[in-house]
């Protein structure tokens, strides 16, 4: 899939600009996707280095902080997407993660 970039998405009307919207938002799907695997992990290696006795206190609050900013992304590409192109009618792909 070709990279959609800020200048694209307002160039046409009509069904290129919807187009390249859902491709920025599919784009910014699989990276908030990937963004949560990546906590998860951070969350798992944070407990391990926990576990050996290991000051985890900043990375604790680096990761709150990271968690935070995947929450807004997510929640900012919802409002998006409705204010251009009415309401979400995307259904959620199931999420299949290493770590549970």
């Amino acid at each position: 899939m070709p990279d959609v970039y800020p200048h694209d998405l307002s160039e046409g009307s009509g069904f290129k600009s919807v187009h390249n919207l859902k491709n920025a938002t599919s784009i910014l799907d699989r990276n908030i996707e990937k963004a949560e695997i990546i906590s998860m992990q951070l969350k798992a290696g944070i407990k391990h280095h926990k576990e050996k006795g290991m000051n985890v206190d900043r990375l604790e609050i680096l990761l709150l902080q990271y968690d935070h900013l995947i929450e807004k992304a997510k929640k900012d590409n919802e409002a998006n997407v409705e204010r251009n192109v009415g309401p979400v009618s995307r259904t959620k792909r199931p999420r299949k993660y290493c770590f549970q």
